[in-house]
């Protein structure tokens, strides 16, 4: 609902999901997903998430977007940099 709300297509959207029902929501909804894994979630519980940082202030957004990118494209997040 919120991203007809707003105008965009999963494609055009990320979520940014702090709770492991959080991300399997945003993937099933069809949106890419960063993780930020609160202090009372096991961080093990957060494998569907495209990304998980331990701190949004960890990233920059121009980070996590290249990230996702590599992502989508079938390459691992960190080896073709």
């Amino acid at each position: 609902m919120a991203l007809t709300r707003l105008g965009l297509t999963a494609q055009r959207a990320i979520a940014i999901e702090d709770s492991p029902h959080g991300v399997a929501a945003a993937k099933a909804a069809g949106l890419q997903c960063v993780a930020i894994p609160n202090r009372h979630t096991d961080q093990a519980r957060f494998g569907a998430a495209d990304i998980v940082v331990g701190s949004a202030a960890d990233v920059s957004l121009g980070d996590v977007l290249r990230t996702l990118t590599r992502v989508a494209a079938g390459r691992h997040p960190v080896a073709d940099e």
